[in-house]
């Protein structure tokens, strides 16, 4: 990747399960957006009681906090835009599962969807775990390409993103740019 290309803002966000990466991730958006409107593109698709419940505690901490939801579970550059909205993606991982495992899914077209929603909002936070330490021992081989998809995907976008912090503990690291 060549980063004299024109891309548009990125701060890339990750960490590992309940790190606190979505609540610093809510909170980035919100200090980015000045008074642009907020939007909060949710990729979640629910498919049983945990993630309806997950749903259900993200939709609770963003509100009162302006956010607008979006739900696009696949494409997300299909987002409709005027270009001066902050964007918040949560998340790349559940993005990449449901590209993976869906009929007529494309992972290969995710790093160029971003790319194209970048360039349609004046700030683009995208929120990923990190899955990878002590990866894959005994995982199946769909396992192991879901996470290899997801740790080249990261890589790529921490790449060309102006900022991207690893949340551990609920403590912000900076890994590029200033937290």
């Amino acid at each position: 990747m060549s980063s004299s290309l024109d891309y548009g803002k990125i701060y890339l966000v990750t960490g590992g399960s309940a790190s606190g990466k979505s609540e610093y991730a809510e909170n980035l958006a919100v200090s980015l957006s000045g008074k642009n409107p907020l939007v909060y593109l949710a990729t979640m698709s629910a498919r049983d009681a945990e993630s309806l419940d997950r749903i259900k505690r993200h939709r609770e901490n963003r509100r009162g906090r302006g956010f607008l939801t979006a739900e696009l579970p696949m494409n997300v550059s299909r987002l409709e835009t005027d270009g001066t909205e902050t964007i918040l993606l949560e998340d790349l991982s559940n993005l990449l599962a449901n590209e993976m495992f869906s009929a007529g899914g494309d992972t290969t077209r995710i790093f160029d969807d971003i790319i194209r929603l970048s360039t349609k909002c004046s700030a683009l936070v995208i929120v990923t775990n990190e899955i990878f330490t002590g990866c894959c021992g005994s995982a199946d081989e769909y396992t192991k390409k879901y996470i290899f998809s997801l740790a080249r995907l990261n890589r790529e976008i921490a790449e060309i993103s102006v900022q991207h912090t690893e949340v551990v503990c609920s403590i912000p690291i900076s890994l590029k740019g200033e937290v």
